[in-house]
C-alpha cells in the first residue's frame, strides 16, 4: 500500500506539473516567440460572405448595445447579413430586434419554445446559405475590424475555424485577479497551440466557422462550441486563434455564478468524452496529443489533486516530507476557505488567486460526479447579464 500510495502521489504530482506548467509554458513560449500572422488574405472582390448569428434568450438589457455594436462592424454591407434567434424569449427582445433599423441585412429567427442553445444553433444555421458563419453571445461586443481579421485567416483551405479574444470585464467580478491570471494564460497557449497544429476549442462568444464543417448537435449538448471545434478537428481542419480579433464581455459578477458556470462546464465535458468528441488518436496525434495535454488532464486536475491530498494524507504517518506536503495542502485549502468566508480578501492578489483555483476546482469536482450520472440538459440559466 505505502508503494502504491507513493507512486500514485508522484505521478499526479507530474501530471498537474505537465497540465499546469510545462504543456502551456512550451506552447507559450513557442506562441509569444515565433508566432506571426500570415498577412496574405482575401482581395476585395472575393471576401467571402457571412451570416452573424446571435443566439438569443431575454436578453433585452444588451441586445440594443449589441444590435449597435454589429452597425459599427468594418464588413461590406453586401456580403453580410445578421440572424438574431430568439429561444423562447419573454423579456421583449424579439420587439427590440423588429424595431432596430439595422444596416445589415437582418432576419429574427422568433422560437416560440424555450429548448436551449443547441437546439436553436441548429436550426438557425440550417437557413444559412453564406460559406462562412460568426456565432457570438448577445453580450459580447466586438471591436469595429474583428470580424474581418477573423475571416481573413480562411485564406488557409485547410482553417476550419478561428476564434478571437474576447476580453473579460474581470473588475466587475469578486475574484477578478484569479479571473485575468487564467485568461492571460490560456491566451498565451493557444497561440502556441495554432502554430503547432490547432487550438483545442473556439470561445463560444466569438468564432467563424466554414458552414460546410457543421453537423447537427444532440439537442442536450452542453458544450456546443466545443462540440463544433472537435467535429472541425476530426473532419481534419485546424481551428487558429487570431488575437487581433479582439471583443469586449462583462466578467461573471459573483463567485455562485462562477462555480454554477465551472459545474456545468465540467459536466459538459465528462459528456463530450463518452460521446467520443476528441482528435482521432491514429490519424490526428499531434491533436490528440493537444486535446489530452490541454483539455482531458486540465479536466482531470480536481481528480488527482484530490489523489495528492488523500495520498500524502495516508502516507503523513510514514514520511516526513509526507507529512509536510499534507499541511501545506491543508493550508493552500484553508485560505480558499477563509476568502470564501471573508469576501475582502479576495482582492488580495495571493489570496484571490488561490480563491479562484479552490472555487474552480471544487466546481469541477462536482462537474465530474453530475457528468458521470448523465442527465443532460443544454437549458440552464446563463449569468445575468449587465445592461451595456
Amino acid at each position: 500500500m505505502v508503494i502504491f500510495l507513493t507512486y500514485l502521489i508522484w505521478i499526479s504530482l507530474f501530471l498537474l506539473i505537465y497540465s499546469n506548467v510545462l504543456y502551456p509554458l512550451a506552447m507559450a513560449l513557442l506562441g509569444s516567440f515565433t508566432y506571426k500572422r500570415n498577412d496574405v488574405g482575401f482581395s476585395q472582390d472575393d471576401i467571402p460572405k457571412v451570416t452573424l448569428l446571435v443566439p438569443a434568450f431575454n436578453e433585452s438589457k444588451v441586445i440594443e448595445s449589441k444590435m449597435r455594436n454589429i452597425d459599427a462592424m468594418e464588413y461590406d454591407v453586401h456580403r453580410m447579413e445578421v440572424i438574431v434567434a430568439s429561444d423562447g424569449s419573454s423579456d421583449g427582445t424579439q420587439e427590440l430586434v423588429r424595431k432596430h433599423l439595422c444596416r445589415f441585412p437582418l432576419r429574427l429567427l422568433d422560437f416560440q419554445q424555450r429548448r436551449g442553445k443547441t437546439s436553436v444553433v441548429n436550426d438557425a444555421l440550417a437557413s444559412c446559405n453564406t460559406p462562412l458563419v460568426c456565432l457570438c453571445d448577445a453580450n459580447v461586443m466586438f471591436r469595429p475590424d474583428a470580424l474581418k481579421v477573423m475571416v481573413e485567416r480562411f485564406h488557409d483551405p485547410k482553417v476550419g475555424a478561428v476564434t478571437g479574444d474576447v476580453q473579460l470585464a474581470s473588475h466587475e467580478s469578486d475574484f477578478g485577479n484569479g479571473e485575468r491570471l487564467y485568461y492571460f494564460y490560456e491566451r498565451a497557449l493557444q497561440k502556441g497551440e495554432s502554430l503547432v497544429g490547432s487550438v483545442m476549442g473556439v470561445d463560444g462568444g466569438m468564432y467563424v466557422i466554414r458552414r460546410e464543417l457543421f453537423e447537427n448537435l444532440e439537442s442536450d449538448t452542453i458544450l456546443d462550441d466545443f462540440s463544433v471545434s472537435m467535429r472541425v478537428i476530426r473532419k481534419g481542419f485546424r481551428i487558429i486563434y487570431e488575437p487581433l480579433a479582439i471583443a469586449d464581455e462583462n466578467g461573471t459578477p459573483t463567485s455562485t455564478a462562477e462555480y454554477t458556470r465551472r459545474v456545468r462546464v465540467t459536466k459538459g465535458a465528462v459528456q463530450s468524452i463518452r460521446r467520443g468528441y476528441y482528435p482521432i488518436f491514429f490519424k490526428q496525434p499531434v491533436a490528440y496529443a493537444q486535446w489530452f495535454s490541454h483539455k482531458f488532464l486540465r479536466w482531470a486536475n480536481p481528480l488527482l489533486l484530490l489523489a495528492l491530498l488523500l495520498g500524502s494524507g495516508m502516507l503523513s504517518g510514514y514520511y516526513s516530507l509526507a507529512l509536510y506536503f499534507f499541511i501545506a495542502q491543508i493550508l493552500f485549502y484553508g485560505i480558499g476557505g477563509l476568502a470564501f468566508i471573508f469576501p475582502s480578501l479576495r482582492d488580495k492578489p495571493i489570496i484571490g488567486i488561490i480563491y479562484f483555483f479552490v472555487l474552480s476546482h471544487a466546481a469541477m469536482l462536482e462537474g465530474i460526479y453530475k457528468g458521470l450520472g448523465g442527465n443532460y440538459s443544454a437549458i440552464w440559466n446563463r449569468t445575468e447579464r449587465v445592461a451595456r
